[in-house]
């Protein structure tokens, strides 16, 4: 079987979806959706790190609280997939960037396997007479316009918002069945304009918006992800009965020297 089809990364958040542990498919397909689709920063303890296309920066412990693993358990799937040539790892002190390999060939829009698998006569058009490459320059024209066609003013973007990320924003609303008219597209970029005071920027929270399928671009709500997301956030890993045990009885006090046994036996 070969082709493609249109996969919607809100898929994550059905309840079918994450209702038992992730099985190895769906994990590998939910790095696919969390890959970037083009380069941003990311801030982590205030510290920026540049993401680029086809990259995630997931720590073993994000991935094993979204896939319902052990660690041990998430390690050794990751190295299957280095072995395999599927991704690629750089660790940092903060968390670990993942790149996944041929990401184009998954993402990409003009490649000629996706011209070739589209139709019945292998054309994406429809006509058997146009070449390979041919059908492949038609289609990014065809993606173009698209893009480029939005009806809606992006003269006043607020600052912060690159012209390019408002498209990608309005196309989503538009896979979403939820069109923007000007007035809601302005409100939107105002919104996703208070960005810095969460320590984010306004492009990245309206990326993070498009990647959860979200309808708006709000800077709390993208914070708040972000930060489940952060190294060192392990409460879920934490046993009950690590917050329960008697930890101060086992500890000695320093203000208090032991004591003798006492004992009832005689002396000489």
């Amino acid at each position: 079987m070969s082709g493609y089809i249109k996969l919607y990364r809100g898929i994550t958040d059905n309840p079918v979806w994450n209702k038992d542990p992730y099985s190895a498919g769906q994990a590998w397909i939910d790095l696919l959706l969390a890959a970037n689709f083009k380069e941003k920063t990311i801030f982590i303890r205030n510290t920026a790190i540049k993401v680029e296309r086809g990259q995630l920066a997931w720590s073993t412990v994000t991935m094993a609280a979204r896939w319902k693993w052990s660690r041990n358990k998430v390690i050794r799937f990751l190295k299957t997939l280095k072995s395999e040539h599927m991704i690629e790892q750089e660790a940092g002190h903060l968390t670990t960037l993942t790149t996944i390999c041929n990401y184009e060939k998954y993402q990409g829009y003009d490649t000629a396997g996706d011209t070739t698998d589209d139709t019945a006569d292998g054309t994406a058009d429809g006509t058997a007479g146009d070449t390979a490459d041919g059908t492949q320059h038609k289609k990014v024209n065809k993606v173009k316009k698209e893009k480029n066609t939005t009806g809606l003013d992006l003269s006043a973007l607020p600052e912060g918002i690159s012209e390019q990320t408002a498209k990608d924003f309005i196309e989503h609303r538009k896979l979403l069945k939820k069109p923007l008219t000007q007035r809601a597209l302005n409100l939107c970029m105002t919104t996703a304009a208070k960005a810095p005071s969460h320590g984010l920027t306004p492009d990245q929270v309206i990326d993070e918006t498009i990647i959860k399928g979200w309808m708006k671009p709000e800077p709390e709500w993208v914070a708040n992800s972000l930060s489940k997301q952060q190294p060192g956030n392990v409460t879920q890993f934490r046993r009950p009965e690590q917050d329960n045990r008697p930890y101060r009885e086992a500890m000695p006090r320093p203000d208090r020297a032991p004591q003798p046994p006492t004992g009832t036996g005689g002396g000489s």
